[in-house]
């Protein structure tokens, strides 16, 4: 049987701070259910680009915020799908 995995970041703008900066989350799906970290990131959610889920712009605190993540989400894909496969043969 085949993992369907799908990776997604977002911004909470919800959770802001006072410098107007907001939290970014990873959530893993896993053949529907569902796993969701804090990055330790945070971002102006002026400067977040939605449709391609990261720090829009060449600046250089932004291209270390789109590595984090990137090097986030393989690290995070394959922590859970290893727990998944441990927990669901």
């Amino acid at each position: 049987m085949k993992n369907k995995i799908v990776k997604h970041f977002y911004v909470r703008e919800t959770k802001k701070d006072r410098k107007g900066e907001a939290p970014i989350y990873l959530r893993i799906t896993v053949n529907g259910e569902r796993a969701e970290i804090s990055t330790d990131r945070r971002v102006n959610p002026s400067n977040w680009d939605k449709a391609a889920e990261r720090v829009a712009g060449r600046s250089e605190p932004a291209r270390v915020i789109n590595v984090a993540l990137d090097n986030l989400a393989s690290k995070g894909c394959n922590t859970i799908l290893s727990d998944f496969k441990s927990v669901c043969g």
